[in-house]
Parts: structure tokens; C-alpha cells; sequence
């Protein structure tokens, strides 16, 4: 993430395969926006090929270094959906990077200078209650690991992810 370039407003750089040819993009996009109404968005790309978990990889490491500091990675290309594959959060220097524990996010962790703390949702499957809209597949809860600090310019996990990462702090 691009050093010194912090915004003002909470924000979430959101990567996917959903494509543009339903309302899958516009229901997370809409999901995010209930649960913390000044959040920015920046789309990174919803065209990767289906199910791709390396050509995510590679356009998330291509594009991490220059998103703006203090924020969420979103990334959702995972051929395991519906699974009980979990959603981990990983934790960089100057951010946060949230996607389905399949590798997706190893490389741009891996340029943002590694890991400061990596949370696995103990809730994979049963997470799928705590998204109003979901697809059938169970791919909306992802946008549900996202909520804003009062009075901070970063964001921060919510819901189970928020738990995990209470839980690993007590440790």
C-alpha cells in the first residue's frame, strides 16, 4: 500500500470474478455501504476469470502497492465457495487484507512487507446467517468482515473475523 497516502474517509479496495452481468457486485458494494455509509470503494477489478485464485493473486500483488494506506483489501476468488473453507484477515504494516484462506492473498501480503497478525474466522459455513442478501453460493458474507471505527480514519474486522481477532489477542 502506497506510503503517506491515507484518506479521510473509511475505504475498501474490492477484488472479484463476479463479473458485471448480475447483481452480485452491487449487492456487496450495497452491503458495505449499510454497515458504514461514508466508506469509499475502489474496484480493483470483478473480471478475473472464474474461479482463477491465481490471476487474483496476480492482479491483488500488481495492484496492492498503490492503494491508499488504512484500509480493507476485499478479494473474492475462491473455487471452494460454499465450503468450509474460512475467510482470514491478514494484517500489513499499513492495512488490512480479507479473503478466503486459498492463497489469493499470499502474494500481496508477501510485497506489503508480510504478515503482522493473520485472523482465521472460526465461523466458515455458519457465517453465510450473518449476510441479509446472499447469493446461493454464500459469496455476500464476505463484504460482512467490514465496519468503521468511530473516530478513526482506518477500518477494522467486524462480526466473526472480530472475534477470532479478539480471541488471538488474549492469547
Amino acid at each position: 500500500m502506497a506510503q503517506g497516502l491515507t484518506p479521510a474517509r473509511p475505504f475498501v479496495s474490492f477484488l472479484s470474478d463476479y463479473g458485471h452481468a448480475d447483481e452480485f457486485v452491487g449487492v456487496c458494494k450495497s452491503v458495505m455501504l449499510s454497515l458504514v455509509p461514508d466508506l469509499q470503494i475502489i474496484d480493483i477489478t470483478h473480471e478475473l476469470p472464474p474461479q482463477d485464485v491465481r490471476a487474483g493473486a496476480l492482479t491483488l500483488v500488481r495492484a496492492a502497492q498503490y492503494l491508499p494506506d488504512g484500509g480493507i483489501v476485499l478479494a473474492v476468488v475462491d473455487p471452494g465457495v460454499g465450503t468450509d473453507r474460512r475467510l482470514v484477515g491478514v494484517e500489513v504494516e499499513h492495512g488490512i487484507l480479507l479473503g478466503p484462506d486459498n492463497g489469493l492473498l499470499a502474494p500481496a501480503v508477501a510485497i506489503l512487507g508480510g504478515a503482522q497478525r493473520v485472523v482465521k474466522s472460526p465461523l466458515a459455513s455458519a457465517s453465510r446467517s450473518w449476510c441479509r442478501a446472499q447469493r446461493t453460493d454464500g459469496n455476500a458474507r464476505s463484504s460482512h468482515g467490514i465496519s468503521s471505527q468511530p473516530n478513526s480514519r482506518t477500518s477494522r474486522l467486524s462480526g466473526p473475523a472480530a472475534t477470532a481477532s479478539s480471541s488471538s489477542r488474549a492469547r
